[in-house]
């Protein structure tokens, strides 16, 4: 039975990774490397004129 869950991001530079996956087995917990979550973002509609306020 895991005792806990650590979750790192693959940004994580290497010898964090290394340091924390050693950790994690060490104390039995279970490891996951894992992508970023994308955000979804609204973009304004295009305006070539800039709102009206052209030079």
């Amino acid at each position: 039975m895991q005792s806990a869950t650590v979750h790192i991001l693959p940004s994580c530079d290497i010898n964090s990774i290394f340091l924390i996956r050693q950790a994690a087995r060490d104390t039995g917990a279970k490891l996951v490397v894992q992508k970023p979550k994308l955000v979804a973002r609204t973009r304004a509609p295009f305006d070539p004129n800039d709102g009206g306020r052209a030079a």
